[in-house]
């Protein structure tokens, strides 16, 4: 069970040090990647998007894309 629980933890740390990658390549500046993130997440936790659809890669590029509308001084 332990070690689930540390897999589960490491498996999370990983999608948060991609996800920041593709920000960052998305042109958010670096020393703005937490902001960023955290945006990130509050956009996703809005009415714009639904726990049952599916939330891919159209999905991420839409939401990085709003990012970039809303919040301009996030990146370079």
């Amino acid at each position: 069970m332990k070690d689930s629980q540390i897999s589960i933890q490491e498996l999370a740390e990983q999608l948060i040090d991609t996800l920041s990658v593709a920000l960052y390549y998305a042109g958010v500046k670096k020393e703005k990647l937490e902001d960023a993130l955290e945006l990130y997440e509050e956009l996703l936790d809005s009415a714009e998007y639904d726990e049952e659809s599916p939330y891919g890669i159209d999905e991420m590029i839409e939401t990085i894309e709003s990012l970039r509308q809303k919040h301009k001084d996030l990146f370079a």
